[in-house]
């Protein structure tokens, strides 16, 4: 089996590109870590990934891992926000150029315009996955909050414009896709999408898990990134096509009920601490209304089946 250097498999990003490579069994995945011998490390090598000790910042390390690779993915989304960042991003591609890596998938946002510009310029043939915002962004993006004069509210924005999003474990099955058939997509570009709703849509979504009534207040001039929708459909349709089990937004949220809820009892304490009714309260989850103190002054909502 060829070989594919995994940068980042031991976080949520490259992590679930190895696990789901690893689990196909159509490659042999090597990943490069500073700390072998974290949890996250001993689980991929428990899966079967070669795991080898370095920091991909090194270029003499990342030279060394990429030898006798077939192909490198790697991670950059949010590497255009410093000029650190670029400058590391940078200086990857020109390692993988100089190792002669036959193939690269490179996933990115539009902040990264510049690495993918440079990607182009070194004649990498690098396939660029760009992705929708994280569905595990949106329950926080779009949670609701107290109204002193009771009820709960999300503040959106005028036009309601819709926006893409994506679960970053579909991501994982996008890129696989993209890597079986390299002939078909060397060179190109695509955007990773699980859904495309406006925000009054993911508000309702979000409500019905809390079990609430949240009313969406429209907000003139509200600063707010939208996605071109036409564009994003079409992102869609593809995305689906490569990875037929894509979730949308409304699956995401049934599908992880348990997750969710079980990381919202660890909060359970900081929420029975509530600030005073005058505050902006984020309205807490299923779990965290049970457990909260009687004498909350936040307003009181329908109970749900689980948290968000």
């Amino acid at each position: 089996m060829r070989t594919i250097l995994v940068l980042g498999a031991t976080g949520v990003r490259g992590g679930g590109v190895a696990r789901r490579l690893l689990a196909e069994g159509r490659w042999t995945v090597r990943t490069l870590t500073r700390r072998p011998e974290r949890d996250a490390a001993r689980t991929l090598r428990a899966l079967g990934a070669e795991v080898v000790r370095g920091d991909s910042a090194d270029p003499l390390a990342l030279r060394r891992a990429l030898v006798d690779c077939g192909a490198l993915f790697a991670s950059v989304e949010g590497w255009g926000r410093s000029e650190r960042d670029l400058a590391r991003g940078r200086e990857l591609l020109l390692t993988a150029a100089e190792a002669g890596v036959p193939e690269l998938v490179l996933q990115t946002s539009p902040a990264e315009l510049g690495l993918e510009h440079r990607a182009r310029a070194l004649g990498l043939g690098a396939t660029l996955v760009r992705t929708a915002t994280d569905y595990e962004a949106l329950p926080a993006l779009f949670r609701p909050v107290a109204d002193p004069d009771g009820g709960w509210y999300v503040e959106c924005p005028d036009d309601d414009a819709p926006r893409a999003g994506v679960c970053m474990d579909d991501v994982a099955g996008i890129v696989s896709a993209v890597l079986a058939d390299r002939a078909a997509w060397r060179g190109r570009t695509l955007c990773a999408v699980g859904d495309v709703l406006p925000p009054s849509a993911y508000v309702a979504l979000v409500a019905r898990e809390l079990g609430a009534v949240v009313e969406c207040r429209r907000v003139p001039g509200m600063p707010y990134e939208t996605d071109a929708v036409g564009e994003m459909r079409a992102m869609l349709a593809l995305s689906r096509s490569l990875h037929p089990a894509m979730r949308s937004f409304d699956a995401w949220l049934a599908g992880t009920r348990a997750q969710r809820a079980a990381a919202a009892a660890a909060s359970i304490a900081p929420h029975a601490a509530a600030t005073p009714s005058s505050a902006r309260t984020a309205l807490p989850t299923a779990s965290a209304r049970r457990a909260a103190s009687p004498s909350s002054s936040a307003p009181s909502a329908p109970a749900a089946a689980s948290g968000v």
